[in-house]
């Protein structure tokens, strides 16, 4: 799945359904889906853990992060079997105007950009993992990876902490997630191997 940049959001809300819009220059590819508002409520009240809803196949993963709502929707293709692919589209929209949508069933367009995206690392108390992971060059590119994609949580930092020989525990100072691990995993579904990191929370 591709990460998109750059996207276009527009909200419309009534009293049952909030409809995101969006569309992102860098692929042209434009997308709508249906969330109940109800789910959208609780999500920016209930700080605590993730929120899901679903249209269509496609799917949403909603959780606050300070006054911000974070978006992250996988617009989904199926093929035959198993097998399927997609984009993923991550943003995030502040509560105060969701709010405002929510009660006054109005509409709203945003335009996320990139280039705040990215979460500020601190990895003060993690070098011993890192000598680690560094002497291995595939491990290292994991890593690089891991640290381009996975902590896409625009003004907060994520505190790096050592937990075994490859993977990361780690704090955040906005509190969500209070806490979770960078894991190390290998990639058995390519004929070259290889390693990648993701989240846990």
């Amino acid at each position: 799945m591709n990460t998109t940049e750059d996207i276009l959001v527009q909200v419309v809300c009534d009293e049952t359904y909030m409809t995101i819009r969006t569309y992102c220059r860098t692929h042209g590819r434009r997308g709508r889906i249906l969330l109940f508002s109800d789910v959208v409520w609780n999500a920016m009240w209930n700080h605590d853990k993730h929120h899901y809803d679903s249209d269509c196949g496609h799917m949403v993963k909603l959780q606050t992060r300070g006054d911000f709502l974070a978006f992250e929707v996988f617009w989904l293709t199926y093929y035959i079997g198993d097998t399927v692919d997609g984009i993923v589209q991550r943003f995030m929209l502040p509560t105060s105007d969701l709010s405002l949508l929510l009660c006054k069933y109005g509409s709203q367009s945003f335009l996320c950009r990139s280039s705040h995206r990215q979460a500020v690392i601190n990895t003060s108390h993690a070098e011993r993992t890192l000598h680690s992971v560094i002497a291995d060059k595939q491990k290292r590119r994991a890593l690089s990876k891991a640290m381009r994609d996975c902590f896409q949580w625009p003004g907060d930092t994520v505190y790096l902490c050592s937990d075994g020989k490859t993977d990361f525990y780690f704090t955040t100072e906005s509190g969500y997630p209070a806490n979770g691990g960078l894991v190390l995993h290998e990639k058995c579904n390519t004929p070259y191997g290889g390693y990648y990191y993701s989240v846990h929370t």
